[in-house]
């Protein structure tokens, strides 16, 4: 991809960023964590494997809120 065409900014502002961080090669990004309160997505969880982990959830859930 050239740094051109990353983005708004870049193309038509001339703008130059050295770093672009891709969100879905950053792993605390991808995890899903159940806690207490429910569950803690990241931001870039796929929907097949959020599909997954609300069906497992809601196995689990023994009904009390």
């Amino acid at each position: 991809m050239e740094m051109s065409t990353a983005g708004v900014e870049m193309k038509f502002k001339n703008m130059h960023y050295p770093v672009l961080i891709a969100a879905t090669h950053v792993r605390e990004l991808s995890i899903i964590r159940q806690t207490n309160a429910g569950l803690c997505v990241g931001a870039s969880v796929t929907l097949a494997t959020l599909d997954q982990a609300l069906k497992q959830a809601i196995e689990q859930h023994d009904g009390n809120i």
